[in-house]
């Protein structure tokens, strides 16, 4: 239930009735269902993205690099191998 939802039910409410407890927290019970299924569905979502982007990643990195350099068959420059050398760590 939204907050607009709520202030027209409210209003149209007579002055002399009152609400109990078990009343308002269905009334509130119900925002927080959904707020909670909308943040189960973005996490969902989020993670399906991440795998989707893992999966392109790995795919370009184990498959689609290496068909490509050996099309190129490029010849790497003796200082740039020396300077890779150095730039891997260990």
């Amino acid at each position: 239930m939204e907050l607009t939802d709520l202030k027209k039910t409210w209003d149209k409410m007579s002055a002399n009735r009152e609400l109990d407890e078990d009343q308002l927290k269905a009334m509130l019970g119900k925002r927080t269902k959904n707020l909670i299924d909308r943040i189960e569905r973005n996490i969902k979502i989020g993670f399906v993205i991440l795998a989707v982007l893992f999966l392109v990643l790995a795919l370009d990195e184990f498959i689609i690099s290496p068909m490509m350099m050996e099309e190129i068959k490029l010849t790497v420059p003796n200082w740039l191998v020396f300077l890779g050398v150095f730039m891997k760590g260990n």
